[in-house]
């Protein structure tokens, strides 16, 4: 099971803290069906965890209300669900603490694992884009998504038809979305559909040979890279300064082992042919030919 290690820790983790952490977070994410739309902001993907977590304390009245009561549609809710949706402070205090408790005790030792695999899908999208356009990536989304133009079909916890209407649809890979795909419960909102990462991490541990030629560090940057990432994404996985980031990249780059392109205020580096030869040939070395035998 893919997650299972991680949950094993994670409850152990979980289990020395705060109880009502947990509780809270189960009573309004429970295992199967909706959950409140606000506590996933739109522009979520673009928002540190703090600016996140200041939009979701930040709802509107009207929306706490309209969430939670879809939410909470059949079944009975807890008087801090009420009190929530009432816009009292003290309930919302609490959920901002109880999530961010949550992060940093289950999510926080993961942080770059799920970047390097979510931005390796991304990369996979986007080539799928730039092969074959928006059919060519619609095509290739992972079961048990598939596109028969002009329905995006897809397995789902119900029977439900969301029509876009002219509007985009945002597709989000997540790390932990298990088989279906998930949508916020508003229509009314902007469309997004999360489905399951499929991109793979690709630990430095196969990179050792590099490290008596690169240096060691140096080699880890150039494994870092095989799935594209700014100046401070590699800080942070080298664990270094963003400068000295910037010095590896640079070195690299100058080296012809990676490419480096500005998008706006972030610099991307990226693997060069050269580079990804480079790494396949330090993961699988040619044997040693000694006359008629074969050393490996």
């Amino acid at each position: 099971m893919r997650y299972q290690r991680w949950q094993a820790k994670a409850r152990s983790q979980l289990s020395t803290g705060n109880p009502n952490v947990v509780k809270m977070l189960t009573t309004l994410v429970p295992p199967q069906g909706q959950f409140p739309d606000f506590l996933t902001p739109t522009a979520g993907s673009t928002l540190t965890l703090s600016a996140a977590l200041e939009t979701v304390a930040a709802t509107p009245l009207d929306r706490l209300g309209r969430d939670l009561g879809i939410v909470f549609h059949g079944r009975s809710a807890p008087g801090w669900v009420d009190e929530l949706a009432a816009g009292q402070t003290a309930p919302m205090r609490t959920l901002i603490d109880a999530m961010a408790q949550y992060q940093q005790q289950t999510l926080a030792g993961l942080r770059n694992q799920i970047d390097d695999v979510v931005h390796a899908d991304r990369a996979l999208r986007a080539r799928q884009v730039l092969d074959g356009g928006v059919e060519g990536l619609l095509t290739s989304l992972p079961a048990p998504i598939r596109w028969t133009a002009p329905i995006l079909h897809t397995e789902y916890s119900c029977e439900r038809d969301l029509y876009l209407n002219g509007r985009g649809l945002t597709l989000i890979p997540s790390y932990f979305c298990y088989q279906r795909p998930i949508m916020l419960a508003d229509p009314g909102l902007p469309p997004v559909l999360v489905y399951p990462a499929t991109g793979t991490n690709h630990p430095s541990s196969d990179l050792e040979g590099l490290s008596a030629l690169l240096g060691r560090t140096r080699a880890q940057a150039l494994g870092s890279v095989r799935v594209p990432c700014s100046t401070s994404e590699l800080a942070k996985r080298l664990n270094t300064s963003i400068g000295t980031a910037s010095k590896h990249a640079t070195a690299l780059r100058r080296a012809g082992l990676l490419t480096s392109t500005r998008h706006g205020p972030t610099v991307v580096h990226a693997l060069t042919s050269v580079g990804e030869a480079l790494i396949n040939r330090a993961r699988n070395p040619e044997p040693v030919i000694e006359g008629r035998r074969v050393l490996s």
